[in-house]
């Protein structure tokens, strides 16, 4: 059970995480050159980081279920520390990607 957690985590997680970053980078480059998003870019960040977070969220959950099911043991002194800092990471990411993204949400109230 922990091989198929590995194997999920390095051929489908990791990979898809690094697709929605480079989408964040990429939308994020198009708005630093002109200082404000437009409605779509702040709908795909959102998309992006919402995905990015769910399988973050996934990711810790299911390692542990790698970690809890490694016969050995020595699965969870080698990956714990790096996991911690990856995940920790990207919370810190989303989270001021949601602060950036909501900050430049204005409201119009029409009277």
């Amino acid at each position: 059970m922990d091989t198929y957690y590995l194997i999920n985590a390095t051929l489908r997680q990791l990979p898809e995480m690094e697709k929605l970053w480079s989408g964040i980078r990429r939308i994020s480059q198009k708005i630093s050159l002109r200082s404000d998003a437009t409605p779509e870019e702040r709908a795909q960040l959102i998309t992006l980081s919402s995905r990015l977070k769910e399988i973050n969220n996934d990711l810790e959950i299911n390692m542990e279920v790698a970690f809890s099911n490694n016969h050995q043991g020595n699965l969870r002194s080698a990956l714990t520390e790096d996991l911690i800092k990856f995940n920790s990471l990207v919370k810190q990411v989303t989270k001021q990607l949601d602060k950036t993204i909501y900050q430049t949400v204005s409201l119009k109230y029409y009277t």
